[in-house]
């Protein structure tokens, strides 16, 4: 039995699911989602579950089978036992020992595991899964459209919330600043005519006077409004042509649910982390371009 523990937002959820759902795959092994956070309030930011809205494949572990796996017993700890609750080493560095876990002896996987190399080889399976079961809004449907209509529709997602307003956040992870978006836009500008900006944040009025969206040359158009879930803004930013992400995992699932094109350009910050310990640290992928 393999069990994730579920936690954070929507961007942590889906890094959380898709290395439990390689596991499962490499097993042939039910995989099951500890998502009882939800119910315990331990976000410091209001959180919930919301994977269900996807065409993803899990059961829900129970509370027995989560305490069971979740607590290391004393005979456990002296060798006993085989261990079970496994915990992330070091936040977003890729251990392959993970990949090689046997669900036979059942394991709890806790941590955030923000690494594209523990399922870069099921992508084609989290892309159809990453869809929505849900009936989109009609909100949805308006601005896909005009999403898709639009000649290099180019999306930009700004991370304000918790970035801006929590001081231990900012610290670990740092707000992008207004030149990393002009350099990217910029670098777009040079490669693409007459594009559209669409607009993605948690935190309209910060990103609004972060962004400076008067000194913008070309059209713009801010997505984020209170009609659109979270999941339905996910899937905007992955329909755009071309994408200047965050560094958020957010974004980072915004573009990697994009499909290929000839011509798309990614751009991702180069410094994913302040925090000196984890600053030669970056998720982006490779074939992103960093600024």
């Amino acid at each position: 039995m393999i069990i994730v523990r579920i936690m954070g937002g929507l961007g942590n959820q889906m890094f959380q699911y898709a290395i439990g759902r390689k596991l499962q795959i490499i097993n042939n092994d039910v995989l099951k989602l500890d998502i009882t956070d939800y119910y315990r309030n331990v976000h410091e930011i209001k959180r919930s579950f919301k994977l269900d809205v996807f065409n993803v494949v899990f059961e829900l572990a129970t509370v027995n089978e989560i305490k069971k796996l979740k607590t290391n017993s004393i005979l456990e700890k002296i060798g006993f036992y085989k261990k079970t609750h496994i915990k992330e080493k070091i936040t977003n560095v890729f251990d392959e020992k993970i990949l090689s876990l046997n669900s036979r002896e059942n394991i709890y996987l806790d941590g955030y595991w923000q690494n594209e190399r523990y399922f870069k080889d099921i992508r084609d399976i989290l892309l159809k899964e990453f869809t929505l079961k849900v009936k989109p809004s009609d909100e949805f449907i308006n601005l896909y459209r005009l999403i898709s209509n639009s000649k290099n529709s180019v999306g930009i997602h700004i991370r304000g919330g918790d970035y801006f307003r929590n001081k231990k956040t900012r610290k670990f992870l740092g707000l992008l600043s207004l030149d990393y978006y002009k350099n990217a836009l910029n670098f777009i500008e040079s490669r693409v005519n007459d594009y559209k900006v669409f607009v993605f944040t948690d935190d309209l009025d910060y990103a609004l006077n972060h962004l400076k969206i008067n000194k913008l040359k070309n059209d713009i158009f801010v997505v984020s409004n209170n009609k659109l879930f979270d999941y339905e803004e996910l899937i905007l930013m992955s329909s755009c042509q071309h994408l200047i992400i965050s560094n958020s995992s957010f974004s980072w699932w915004g573009a990697y649910l994009k499909k290929f094109s000839v011509g798309q350009i990614i751009i991702a910050p180069s410094q994913w982390f302040k925090n000196e310990k984890f600053s030669r640290i970056n998720l982006a992928i490779n074939s992103w371009i960093k600024i």
